[in-house]
């Protein structure tokens, strides 16, 4: 093969690279876009959580149910058209303060979400977050089928529902029907549901004519077969309790227990202005220390001065030479240090040769780059890497396990002194066994 048929070749190999790895960028880019940006990420959107409290057959306030509302221009409030646009990210930001408004208690807290958001890789750091947050309440997810997409992988939904029960999050399905089309939703569902709510709207017959395909008393059997938890929504008045009493749905919600809340209230932040750093903070922050920049040194200084030029010269010196040689194969008046053919024909192969590599390297590490960028933006610099819930479990482990060995908290930090005794000593990675013993030796899971 000749010089120049390779390097033809080799010109249509990286053209080829080239546009596999422009494909693979834009791909990538419009999936993160279609996934992440939308109208209700505008933050000139004025949204927020609503609450509405469910309670049980004896009155008691079983849980809350997180209702997304947008406001309007008029100032009033409304469901947003398109939930499912909605990211994450913002999810958080807005419950943030409707988690202050709720009271510390071990009861439900349900969170709407959409079939983009659920399938979406974020699904899993948004559970984490939300569970490590509430405690000691429980997260509860509710999906609504009505409003899923024509085709849905159903696979990959099946595993973030999984994954995220394992974390301690109850999956429901929210306002189920009388619509044979509800229950075709579901079926699939059925082993990974914890709860199914029904709406009173939709089996309230003001046509006698009208044809219920299914009713409230097939949901209640199907919950139990089952082993689902039977919600009955949209409770407004004494009959629509009575019925619930009699079928024996003991959860239940509505405008009879109370209209959804807006829990926001105006909070006044103060900001405090941060110190400016002295010198000595600075000092004090230097991580590394090198005498060639520090006063005096003069011999060092002079020593590693002479090295470094003596280093530049050894690479400047052979680059320059190969270079004058090369341009004066082409040039007569260009001075050359040597003529060789063979050389100048292995210079030219191997040139060939590490343009490609370079073209190769280049195209991977833009590549690379910009998809890593994407990442850090969307996940690594907006949800923790590690696992909250394990983390809050180890700082309560080791709590625990400082309390049993020297005392309380309160004890060890108001005692002046204090003798430990030898067989209060910590052993060697005692604090690392205990975590294993726990299942807690890894907070990345």
């Amino acid at each position: 093969m000749s010089l120049a048929q390779l390097e033809i070749g080799l010109l249509w190999l990286t053209g080829s690279i080239a546009v596999i790895f422009i494909l693979t960028i834009g791909t990538y880019y419009w999936y993160s876009r279609k996934r992440s940006n939308n109208y209700l990420e505008n933050d000139d959107f004025n949204l927020r959580y609503f609450i509405q409290k469910q309670v049980d057959f004896r009155g008691r306030t079983t849980g809350y149910e997180c209702l997304l509302r947008q406001q309007n221009t008029d100032g009033s409030w409304s469901l947003p058209p398109q939930l499912d646009s909605l990211p994450l990210q913002r999810v958080i930001f807005l419950l943030e303060d409707t988690f202050k408004a709720l009271p510390d208690e071990a009861i439900t807290l349900s969170i709407n979400l959409e079939y983009e958001q659920i399938i979406s890789p974020e699904f899993r750091y948004f559970v984490r977050w939300a569970i490590a947050n509430i405690e000691p309440m429980h997260l509860a997810i509710e999906y609504t089928p009505q409003y899923q997409p024509r085709r849905i992988n159903k696979r990959l939904f099946r595993r973030r529902i999984r994954e995220a029960r394992g974390y301690g999050m109850q999956f429901g399905i929210d306002n189920v029907g009388a619509s044979l089309a509800n229950l075709k939703n579901i079926q699939w569902l059925l082993k990974d549901i914890d709860t199914l709510k029904c709406s009173m709207r939709s089996f309230r017959k003001e046509d006698p004519s009208v044809w219920l395909d299914l009713n409230l008393q097939f949901w209640n059997q199907l919950s139990k077969e089952n082993n689902i938890d039977l919600i009955l929504m949209g409770i407004e008045n004494e009959a629509d309790e009575q019925l619930a009493e009699q079928l024996q749905i003991s959860i239940r919600q509505g405008y009879l227990f109370g209209h959804p809340i807006n829990p926001q209230q105006s909070t006044t932040k103060e900001n405090h202005e941060m110190p400016k750093p002295t010198t000595d903070d600075v000092n004090r922050q230097q991580l590394y220390s090198d005498a060639y920049f520090d006063t005096g040194h003069w011999g060092l200084k002079i020593r590693q001065t002479i090295v470094g030029i003596v280093g530049w010269i050894a690479v400047i010196v052979p680059i320059t030479v190969t270079v004058l040689s090369i341009w004066s194969s082409y040039n007569p008046h260009i001075p050359r240090f040597w003529h060789y053919h063979e050389g100048l024909f292995e210079f030219k192969f191997i040139g060939i040769l590490l343009a490609f590599c370079f073209a190769l390297a280049s195209l991977f590490a833009v590549t690379m780059t910009i998809i890593q960028n994407r990442k850090r933006e969307r996940v690594v610099e907006q949800w923790p890497t590690f696992n909250p819930i394990n983390q809050k479990k180890r700082q309560q482990l080791l709590a625990q396990f400082m309390a049993d060995r020297f005392g309380n908290a309160e004890f060890r930090e108001h005692t002046r002194h204090y003798r430990v005794k030898p067989e209060q000593n910590l052993d060697t990675n005692q604090i690392q066994q205990l975590y294993q013993q726990n299942n807690l030796d890894d907070i990345n899971d």
